[in-house]
């Protein structure tokens, strides 16, 4: 069972919806949306390289 595009799918509804809060007038909301928007995408690549590596070289997989 694949679990990549689920996971992908999941960040870019999770991205479009913090990058709504871009559009506010409020600062402290762009701040947090900007945070959210770097993050989750690092997040994103680790889930899809970093996870799946570290499960081969512990034999969990």
């Amino acid at each position: 069972m694949s679990v990549g595009r689920p996971i992908v799918l999941t960040t870019a509804t999770t991205c479009a919806g913090f990058g709504a809060m871009l559009a506010s007038n409020n600062p402290s909301l762009e701040s947090c949306a900007l945070v959210v928007l770097v993050g989750l995408p690092l997040c994103l690549l680790a889930s899809i390289t970093l996870v799946p590596a570290m499960a081969v070289l512990l034999r969990l997989r």
